[in-house]
């Protein structure tokens, strides 16, 4: 429908009316009338204390000094929530706030306060207290508009953000809202320390509800007309388009109908918005692309408020690969496919080629089974990398592609150029340049970063029939391929009791130990995986046995014989320095006697194979456990002190992230923001870790797999399974890839120069911030408990990263550049 047309007949048909369910509301302010500031729209009901009338998101609002000003509502026994509630507000903080948002129940009854990146909603009732905090993908902005809600419904307490449900929390055990006291709104919300935490900034349409409203089409029209009056800053020589947004933006003003905002004023916007994206990019073709960086998020419903893309713009070094979002944009529905035709190849100024493999997949919006903790409820996010011949719109905003490229070893330094073609169903083909700079340095092929992470063996032996070991081992090494190609070092074969006694039996060395006490190994096809994954970079090999539990390990016999063959066959085959045993995985303190003695077996019978033992919650390195070769803590559970001492005694020191730590520290959870994933590997070397360790790559993508939600947000797996078990590269695994060669870089840098190395981190160390240890704190296995936050990092540390990627990415050019000047 033309905007035009639509005016008339929204401004005739009469908009104005009463919100639904106004009349079980304990009060409603929207200080439009100055006259009568405080006074509730549709009750008696009033506010005390002190604010200054200011403009709102609709109308008037009401500004909070963050000094001085507060308001507050006392409830009444007619007034006070009971079965139901809704506390329901529009802020927009100033710089300085210490609140965000900004109401909380003098008794904490309720309450609704939190910071610019992770806040607690809670709820007391008569019969109990429900409680729970939720965090942003990244730090809000001051001098934004925001809408709150918190709602309880008697069963769940949720949270909607800007219209959205992005949080909730069983409730069912509270009963009644407890009653009693006073509610402080704004200004002063809590005191800690002997000083009032004020928020300061201007609120608006402040609601106290006696029910759960669930409908916030209206919240989300008058955000969306915030970014239309943002992309009218672009168009500012379009008047036709200008005076209907002129127009529209009256008819919100107006507004106070959550059914006239979604059946009449949104569908508008939309209208609104396709129209000035077309007026400020449409092109011959009907469609248009924008170039949005790997590290940022874009959800189906984003607008991005950027220029289209003229060039496709990417910088690497020598054998690396890098990427980019490209977002296809339709001018009209008309439009329903494209395809996509990459470049033959790419030359120098010269015209000379170099050597480069280019891709793009679509990105899909894969479901998501349930949120991580903290996160947000996003039914899909961007994951699965899946190429097609034809790319199907089917009217979406937009389709979001991966662009790919990957240098070769004997590519030269310098910018390459070429053309991709887009062709649409229409006929019309859009050419877009593409531009890649080669750095003067070439990634080693070598991992020169120490890693393992594992491949759920399990879950590929679903897709064959019993016998096939040829078949399994194709299925196997594509898997350890695709791990090896994206700079991570895959553990092979290690976890034989999860597998099928033909494959262990098979397949696997299956270490055994014959009647006269010698080792029985199979190392066949170990032996030509192993060998295999060496030549392609392959620089950290797990080998030996694995004891799942205390109970298998104490009823192993004559495991020393075993033992003493995989370091002999290590040795004669080349890779003992490379080789690491890994028998226990997260073993507790209780295991502490089981957890030496293993130590020590390995230690007398395998010299030279590093013993590596992992945590899982608990503070580690632990003085008690002796004979460790290589520590690997879980990355929120760092005993930092001890950590130093022994990276001082040679002993390396590794992390991991599991399905812990929680955002906003980074982890692998297919909702954690695309920065954060990014950052796991930069968080290692960041705060001085000597490797990583993952647990998984591809965790339930069997063939008859049900999802699995106690494993947060797809966590340990980010290489799923196709319809014949192949695997399918995602984003995460991308941007992990990443990472590690950001470190790559960082370690090459620092055997080049290393104090340029200084520099680089120094600055890398501002962007990612760190805490001081208190060394008069004492860390045992389990206190402090969270012991990373306690001794080396601020739970925020991410955020800056996280809410500005460019910024790491400036830095990472740098970091380039610097490694680049070295060569010449």
């Amino acid at each position: 429908m033309a905007i035009r047309k639509i005016f008339p007949a929204l401004i005739a048909s009469g908009i104005l009316s009463v919100a639904a369910g106004a009349g079980e509301a304990s009060g409603i302010w929207n200080f439009d009338d100055r006259a009568k500031f405080l006074h509730s729209s549709v009750s008696e009901l009033s506010l005390s204390g002190n604010a200054v009338p200011s403009r709102g998101i609709v109308g008037g609002g009401a500004r909070f000094d963050g000094e001085n000003h507060y308001l507050e509502l006392a409830f009444t026994p007619e007034t006070q929530p009971a079965e139901a509630m809704t506390v329901a507000f529009w802020f927009k903080a100033a710089p300085g706030s210490a609140c965000f948002p900004a109401v909380r129940h003098r008794n904490s009854f309720f309450v609704a306060n939190g910071g610019r990146g992770f806040s607690w909603y809670e709820l007391t009732g008569t019969n109990g207290r429900a409680y729970d905090g939720y965090a942003h993908p990244r730090l809000l902005d001051y001098d934004e508009w925001y809408h709150f809600a918190l709602v309880y419904d008697g069963k769940e307490l949720a949270v909607y953000f800007d219209g959205r449900k992005i949080r909730s929390v069983n409730a069912e055990q509270c009963g009644p809202v407890k009653s009693g006291s006073t509610v402080m709104i704004g200004g002063r919300l809590a005191r800690f320390n002997d000083k009032w935490l004020n928020f300061k900034g201007v609120m608006d349409e402040i609601e106290f509800l006696k029910y759960a409203r669930t409908d916030w089409d209206r919240v989300r029209l008058l955000k969306m007309r915030e970014r239309l009056r943002k992309l009218g800053r672009q168009l500012a020589g379009q008047s036709a388009w200008r005076n209907h947004f002129e127009k529209f933006s009256a008819a919100v003003e107006e507004c106070d109908s959550d059914e006239t905002a979604k059946n009449i004023l949104l569908p508008q916007a939309e209208a609104l918005l396709k129209e000035g994206e077309n007026l400020c990019h449409g092109t011959d073709a009907g469609f248009f692309v924008k170039a949005v960086s790997p590290m940022s998020r874009v959800m189906p419903d984003d607008i991005v408020l950027q220029p289209p893309t003229r060039k496709a713009q990417l910088s690497m070094a020598g054998n690396e690969r890098e990427n980019l979002q490209l977002l296809v944009f339709p001018q009209s529905a008309e439009l329903r496919s494209f395809s996509v035709e990459l470049p033959l190849g790419l030359k120098n100024p010269e015209g000379a080629p170099g050597e480069f493999e280019i891709r793009v997949s679509e990105t899909d919006y894969s479901p998501l089974a349930g949120p991580s903790h903290w996160m947000y409820l996003y039914p899909a996010v961007p994951d699965k990398l899946i190429p097609r011949d034809v790319y199907s719109l089917d009217r979406k905003k937009f389709l979001p592609l991966w662009l790919e490229v990957k240098s070769g070893e004997n590519t030269a330094p310098g910018i390459y150029s070429g053309e991709i073609r887009i062709t649409g169903d229409n006929g019309k083909t859009l050419s877009l340049p593409l531009e890649v700079k080669v750095y003067d340095f070439v990634l080693p092929r070598r991992n020169i970063v120490p890693s393992i992470v594992s491949i759920w063996e399990r879950d590929l032996q679903t897709y064959l029939q019993d016998g096939d070991a040829e078949g399994f081992m194709r299925l196997f090494t594509a898997y350890a391929d695709m791990v090896l190609e994206h700079r991570l070092n895959p553990v092979v074969m290690h976890q034989g009791d999860l597998v099928a006694g033909w494959l262990r039996d098979t397949v696997y060395p299956n270490y055994r130990v014959s009647p006269d006490g010698k080792a029985e190994i199979n190392w066949k096809y170990y032996d030509r995986l192993v060998s295999r994954l060496r030549e392609k970079g392959l620089s950290t090999v797990v080998t030996g046995p694995y004891y799942r539990d205390a109970d298998i390990w104490k009823n192993s016999k004559n495991q020393d014989a075993v033992w003493r063959e995989v370091a002999r066959h290590a040795r004669e085959n080349g890779y003992l320095e490379e080789a690491v045993a890994y028998p226990i995985d997260e073993w507790s303190m209780q295991h502490l006697d089981e957890i030496n003695r293993i130590g020590e077996m390995v230690k007398n019978n395998a010299p030279g194979v590093r013993w590596l033992i992992t945590f899982g919650s608990q503070n580690s390195p632990l003085p008690e456990i002796k004979n460790v070769g290589l520590w690997i803590p879980q990355f929120h559970w760092v005993n930092m002190p001890e950590m130093r001492k022994s990276q001082k005694a040679g002993i390396p020191v590794w992390s991991y992230v599991c399905t812990g730590p929680q955002f906003p520290v980074p982890n692998l959870h297919q909702d954690t923001p695309p920065a954060g994933i990014r950052m796991v590997p930069v968080a290692n070397f960041r705060f001085g870790f000597d490797g990583i360790l993952h647990w998984a790559v591809n965790f339930n993508t069997g063939k008859n797999a049900r999802p699995v939600t106690e494993y947060g947000a797809g966590e340990g797996r980010y290489i799923y399974a196709d319809e014949n078990g192949m695997p399918v590269p995602t984003v995460r695994l991308k941007l992990f890839a990443d990472g590690m060669e950001d470190w790559t870089v960082m370690e090459m840098l620092k055997r080049r120069n290393p104090e340029m190395h200084r520099e680089m981190l120094a600055e890398l160390s501002e962007l990612i911030p760190g805490k001081d240890f208190d060394p008069d704190m004492k860390i045992t296995a389990t206190s402090p408990s969270e012991a990373t936050y306690q001794t080396f990092m601020d739970t925020d540390a991410f955020y800056p990263v996280m809410t500005h990627p460019e910024k790491y990415l400036e830095w990472r050019e740098k970091l380039y550049e610097a490694l680049s000047s070295l060569s010449k």
